[in-house]
């Protein structure tokens, strides 16, 4: 038989060929080793969970962008005293996005005030014409990220979404990913729950990365958010579209609605555009219309350098005094009464993190057939796609800031006060000034984050007395 290549090739390919096998081989150990922490409560799914097929879905459901890569999986981890600038050696592999105090994320350690925990893997090469954007959905509590050695930037809150552009730092192969995560889970920290003795009501701490991970490729000039306002009287929807960098002359979005794959209004505009919806089908827990959204950007040219697709309903929800005087709660102004339990959100296997998608969508869905047509989220915020599967179910959801201090043990003392509520003196907790302005930020940022998520209906600034503090202030600016 002919051969249709040299020796010399045959011998090239059957190389390269090994060299692939030997790369992959290499990676089975490490896979291998990774298995849930013995003895702790294990969810069925939990114990179905594959390393390597890890919250593999879109995070971002109201603003989807088809070039991402999913950061999830095996990570490289270390934990060292505060002081130490970088590990000198690491202790193992993470399963990300659990926290090393949960089972599912293979470490099963309690992560000390007195100490950092860090993290590495590689990176994916730069994409030339590409800027590259990496994001966190969640880490707890100020994470500090490096590429390359080079300082990309910290935040600090450990419950909404941050990202950074670290195309200035990325090489064209051989990069490195060097995270640092710094979490006390005591004093005026926001914590809800954690607590570091999980004792009573309390649950265990968490620490660093427990939502997922991701990078997404990005023209120079792209969409960074988008924000809605709808009016039900006259099925207006407005879409303003946030972009990357400074206004450039003959640009403009493009936007199309549609239901039920048929599109139903379009229009374009410079940044903002209003569309007209005919006969609007509004949204309610019975009846959760949503409108899937298609957002272009156009250059002056009219090339398409940004798309992603969205969703959007129509609803609005309000308040009524009924004929004996008292509040009643109104969705598309029809008295609606809201009925469901206090969720907490946490797994015994994964703590903060639910196992997987899957299992997250199980709570929703089983509430939903128990008759609930609301859930009140206590003092966590779930991942995206939690509330994007609420508003696929038509499920009303009361929102919690994250609270810090709780009872009388708070620190520091006078944290919290009795319980008290919106009065003009109220008993309230003493914050300084720094405190109060954290505490500011991470709900102004959970509100932002969540402003045009449809099931939202309420948003509860304070539980209890936990935190409570310069109410008044709160009260109106909430």
């Amino acid at each position: 038989m002919k051969l249709s290549y040299s020796p010399k090739e045959f011998l090239r390919a059957k190389s390269a060929q090994l060299i692939w096998k030997g790369l992959f081989l290499m990676t089975l150990p490490a896979m291998a080793e990774w298995q849930p922490v013995k003895g702790g409560m294990m969810t069925k799914w939990g114990s179905e969970l594959k390393a390597d097929a890890v919250w593999q879905e879109y995070p971002r459901p109201q603003m989807v962008r088809g070039d991402w890569t999913n950061l999830n999986g095996l990570w490289d981890y270390a934990v060292t005293p505060k002081e130490v600038q970088t590990p000198a050696q690491w202790g193992g592999q993470i399963l990300v996005p659990f926290c090393p105090e949960s089972s599912l994320s293979g470490v099963g350690r309690l992560i000390e005030p007195t100490e950092a925990l860090w993290y590495k893997r590689p990176l994916p090469a730069l994409v030339k014409g590409k800027r590259t954007l990496i994001n966190f959905e969640a880490v707890d509590y100020t994470t500090t990220v490096w590429v390359n050695g080079q300082r990309i930037g910290s935040h600090t809150g450990g419950f909404t979404p941050f990202s950074f552009d670290i195309t200035p730092a990325l090489k064209e192969e051989g990069n490195e990913l060097l995270i640092r995560v710094d979490d006390a889970t005591q004093g005026l920290q926001l914590h809800g729950k954690q607590k570091l003795k999980n004792e009573g009501i309390w649950y265990t701490r968490v620490t660093g990365i427990w939502q997922t991970v991701w990078l997404e490729n990005v023209s120079e000039r792209f969409i960074q958010d988008l924000d809605y306002t709808t009016d039900i009287k006259t099925g207006e929807v407005k879409v303003d579209a946030k972009l990357s960098g400074k206004a450039l002359e003959g640009e403009k979005i493009e936007v199309s609605a549609s239901f039920g794959g048929k599109e139903v209004a379009s229009g374009s505009g410079a940044a903002a555009v209003a569309l007209k919806i005919a006969e609007a089908k509004l949204w309610s827990p019975d009846s959760p219309n949503l409108y899937d959204l298609k957002v272009d950007l156009l250059d002056a040219s009219g090339k398409t350098v940004d798309t992603v697709k969205s969703y959007v309903a129509l609803r609005e929800f309000g308040k009524v005094k009924d004929s004996a005087g008292n509040w009643r709660f109104t969705l598309n102004g029809k008295s609606i009464f809201h009925w469901g339990p206090l969720d907490q959100g946490w797994w015994p296997d994964g703590l903060l993190t639910p196992p997987s998608d899957a299992a997250m969508i199980s709570d929703i869905d089983y509430l939903k057939a128990a008759g609930f047509n609301m859930i009140r989220k206590h003092i966590k915020v779930e991942p995206r796609r939690y509330y994007a599967h609420c508003d696929k179910v038509g499920m009303l959801m009361w929102q919690d800031q994250v609270s810090q201090g709780t009872g009388p043990d708070a620190e520091p003392k006078g944290s919290n006060p009795n319980w008290t509520r919106m009065a003009p003196d109220p008993k309230d907790g003493v914050w300084p000034d720094e405190a109060h302005e954290q505490w500011v930020t991470e709900y102004k940022r959970m509100v932002d984050h969540l402003r045009d998520v449809p099931c939202v209906a309420v948003w509860a600034p304070f539980n209890e007395a936990w935190g409570q503090h310069r109410t008044m202030e709160v009260g109106k600016m909430a």
